[in-house]
């Protein structure tokens, strides 16, 4: 005699990826009653959002990725509010950007033409972005010399990659509407993290860890999305929040031209080291972050803006993956003039980003043009820029294209 079985539970939708961008779309869904699956491949949520909380002192944390957001950010803050979380916004002080050249840190103008910035200057008010990289426009605009003694690695430092061929118009966008009950710059209680697992524990959406994607399908209106493991979920629709390469190679089945067109964004990797020094062994004044005008690293940001009463940190960020820790961790301690016996503690960690070029521009629309099912859902940093209030601009995009 035959046992019968239960059939597989249906969900509305399954996210693949655990980053900001899948913990927002997935909380948008869970509020309007549907039935949500999210699926991370690693054993922690947050993506690019990683925030480490010392192992020497538990009240110190610091970021290893995405560090601060601006009051600009509204629909991240929206977030905040639906969630009656306001009171985990922590402010964080403006401290100016530094120089290192020469051996030392210094006053950014150091090394900036003045006269040349005053001639060029006034270009930036008759100059549009569009169809433009980074180079093309703003070398005109602080002048070729500035630029390429200053700029240029300025501009690197703020997303992790050579900005020059970066589409300019997604570079740097200015936000006019501002939510002014909110600090200007400001993070979390317990970092950018935190907010994340706020998200996740208010909504309690379904969520599982450790579970990488290896196969989507779709059949008789269904999607089929299979592990490494072996499991298999069924859903309604789907929701990609993964990296662009990951991405295309799911979707090859489904969306065979969704796929190739995602297959063109290049992946850049990065490493991060993350020092953590008592403040009486530095003589650094607190800044913002440290930027080099050589190769040596992108940029070294500070914790500085959240202040610990003994501890300060440095993330240091460089343009490819960290092989050679105790070399990297000497340049650490070069840039800050300390000994490797003055460092607490070294967190180092890795990251992959994606590097657009001017032919992803408009990849929304893109991504419409050839589009073969409603029922896919393309989330991520590669729509409207890498901050976190773009890939939260996604996620809210793509949930009002199904219901509104």
């Amino acid at each position: 005699m035959e046992t019968s079985r239960n059939p597989p539970f249906l969900y509305d939708c399954i996210v693949i990826g655990g980053g900001i961008s899948g913990i927002t779309f997935a909380h948008k869904l869970h509020q309007r009653g549907e039935k949500v699956l999210l699926l991370e491949k690693e054993q922690r949520l947050g993506g690019q959002v990683q925030t480490h909380v010392s192992s020497y002192d538990p009240h110190f944390w610091a970021e290893l990725g995405a560090h601060t957001c601006y009051n600009s950010y509204t629909r991240l803050l929206s977030m905040v509010t639906d969630l009656r979380i306001e009171q985990y916004v922590q402010p964080v002080e403006g401290y100016k950007y530094m120089l290192y050249a020469d051996g030392k840190i210094s006053n950014p103008m150091s090394k900036v033409s003045v006269p040349s910035l005053l001639m060029h200057g006034p270009r930036i008010f008759f100059t549009s972005k569009s169809g433009k990289t980074v180079r093309d426009y703003f070398r005109p605009i602080v002048g070729s010399g500035n630029y390429d003694r200053l700029f240029s690695n300025m501009f690197r430092a703020v997303i992790s990659q050579n900005a020059d061929n970066y589409p300019g118009e997604l570079f740097l966008k200015g936000r006019k509407e501002r939510l002014k009950q909110f600090p200007r710059k400001f993070t979390f209680e317990q970092g950018l993290s935190s907010l994340l697992e706020r998200i996740v524990q208010s909504s309690g959406f379904n969520h599982l860890m450790g579970e990488e994607v290896s196969e989507v399908q779709y059949v008789d209106q269904t999607y089929s999305v299979t592990t490494r493991k072996g499991d298999c979920f069924l859903g309604k629709r789907v929701a990609f929040a993964t990296s662009p390469q990951v991405a295309s190679h799911l979707l090859h089945r489904i969306e065979p031209a969704m796929a190739k067109l995602l297959q063109s964004i290049p992946i850049v990797e990065s490493g991060t080291v993350h020092i953590v020094v008592p403040k009486d062994r530095l003589s650094v004044e607190k800044v913002a972050g440290i930027i080099p005008v050589t190769d040596d690293f992108f940029s070294a940001v500070s914790r500085d803006g959240v202040d610990h009463p003994g501890l300060r940190g440095f993330s240091f960020h460089y343009g490819q993956p960290i092989q050679d820790r105790e070399r990297i961790s000497g340049l650490a301690c070069r840039v800050l003039g300390i000994r490797p016996e003055d460092i607490v503690e070294t967190k180092f960690t890795s990251h992959l980003l994606p590097s657009l070029r001017m032919q992803h521009r408009g990849m929304a629309q893109q991504i419409e043009d050839v589009r073969l099912n409603d029922s896919v859902v393309m989330l991520g940093n590669y729509f409207y820029g890498q901050s976190l209030e773009d890939c939260v601009h996604r996620s809210f995009d793509e949930y009002n294209r199904l219901y509104f």
